[in-house]
């Protein structure tokens, strides 16, 4: 396996998992762990012997409850914005042993899953009543049935998912321009990258993981945006070496309207959204590598 986490809140972010045998991460103890913008592939493999009692749970995430002293009593693990290719299943949620009064609930979104070579991409098993999975705002291209589980009532809640090619490309996996997950997502304050359009995700944020882009090295924000008519102008941010700026405009929901590569300090709206109200946000960039927090500002 490639991790175990344990009881606490680790942040698992920006690391990819692959050819693990038993799961890429196993979760235990009532784990409070958040899995964020990872790649998985091909986990959960078959050489896992049969009489294994985890075998017919292998998968690129599993949580398990097996320890029942002196361990929190809820497994409530947040797994979002992860992309699964070509993994046994994507999750596993179980349970080793009768635990009474504890509660396995990992809560799955954001994440786009291609491929399961199981027959279940979503596995909910050995729980008596105690093992769920809540899950919206994914993107499934997988075989049917998206969802197993050999218990009754509300194991596994889904809503507000695509069903639907992710349209991965490149060797990366990042979204093709043309893909239905992007800005069909939750509303999440970790933005990256997620697209081969080459600026950060913002606003309504696009379904599966995210590059990160380097905030240790950032930037900083450029200073007084205005808009003068249809013209938005800022400053270069004071005591920071001079960066590029990147000019997004988006509709209030969330929908991508233009989007501008500039080394000044204005951008001038085309003659086909003047007319809109839109949200618009600059970032200073380096070498469109690393980016500041965006500046956003209302035009109407």
């Amino acid at each position: 396996m490639g991790v175990v986490s344990l009881e606490t809140a680790h942040d698992i972010h920006q690391n990819n998992f692959d050819d693990n045998y038993m799961a890429g991460i196993v979760l235990d103890k009532g784990a409070r762990t958040v899995i964020r913008d990872n790649r998985f592939m091909d986990n959960g493999q078959s050489l896992i012997p049969e009489s294994t009692p985890v075998a017919e749970h292998v998968s690129a995430i599993m949580s398990n409850f097996a320890t029942t002293d002196k361990v929190p009593k809820n497994q409530t693990p947040l797994l979002l914005s992860n992309t699964f290719i070509d993994n046994t299943r994507a999750v596993a949620v179980t349970e080793s042993v009768d635990r009474g009064q504890y509660f396995n609930r990992p809560l799955f979104f954001n994440n786009v899953v291609e491929e399961s070579t199981s027959g279940d991409t979503v596995r909910v098993a050995n729980g008596d009543q105690r093992c769920e999975l809540l899950t919206w705002n994914n993107c499934y291209n997988a075989p049917t049935p998206i969802f197993t589980s050999d218990q009754q009532g509300r194991e596994i809640l889904t809503q507000d998912s695509i069903f639907d090619d992710p349209e991965l490309t490149g060797d990366d996996d990042l979204l093709d321009d043309e893909s239905p997950c992007i800005n069909t997502g939750l509303y999440v304050t970790w933005p990256g990258f997620s697209t081969e359009l080459g600026y950060p995700d913002s606003g309504v944020l696009d379904i599966g993981y995210h590059y990160a882009t380097g905030p240790m090295n950032s930037p900083d924000p450029p200073d007084d945006l205005d808009f003068t008519g249809t013209t938005l102008s800022w400053s270069h941010p004071s005591g920071s070496i001079t960066p590029a700026y990147l000019v997004i405009v988006e509709l209030p929901v969330g929908d991508l309207m233009d989007f501008y590569w500039t080394g000044g300090t204005s951008y001038t709206l085309p003659p086909d959204l003047q007319s809109y109200t839109l949200w618009c946000a600059v970032m200073s960039h380096l070498f469109q590598v690393t980016y500041s927090e965006p500046v956003w500002i209302e035009y109407y």
